[in-house]
Parts: structure tokens; sequence; C-alpha cells
């Protein structure tokens, strides 16, 4: 038997993947939440989206900031979240 079709997040860990492209993937770091339209959990999972909620997909990567060969902050890191209603 199959594995059956990917889940909402396994979708997304694959784009990531496929767009981080000059990063060390296994560095980065995924979290997703799930939220109801008053902004409290939701009841969704990976597998089991509700129409009208909104998923947050945060990520996280290290890095080294280097200006003219410098090491000028050498635990950096980077981050970005996203927000998006589920249809």
């Amino acid at each position: 038997a199959g594995a059956g079709p990917p889940t909402a997040c396994s979708l997304a860990t694959t784009a990531l993947d496929n767009y981080a492209v000059t990063l060390d993937t296994s560095q980065i770091n995924l979290s997703i939440a799930f939220y109801a339209p008053d902004g409290t959990a939701g009841t969704d999972t990976c597998s089991n989206l509700v129409n009208g909620d909104s998923a947050e997909f945060q990520t996280t990567y290290p890095c080294n900031l280097e200006i003219l060969f410098l090491n000028v902050w050498p635990s950096c890191q980077l981050s970005a979240t996203t927000i998006v209603r589920i249809e």
C-alpha cells in the first residue's frame, strides 16, 4: 500500500526545500500552527484542514554575519513568518 496523498505540511516542507537551494536544508527549522478565524487555536492538523482557519508558517535558519572578513555577528539567526488562509 502507498503512503497516501501528501499532507499540507509535507507539501510546505517540500516547497521550502526546493526553493532553499543554496541553504543547508537540514539547518532550516519550520513550525506550523493553525488558528480559527477568531485567533484561537484551530482544530486543523496537517492532514485535516478547516475552511476559514489560517496556518502560520515560521522558519528559522542560523547564520554568521561577516563584513570584510570580520565575523561581526557569529550567531545570528534569520527568520521568516507567513500566514495563509485555508480555503
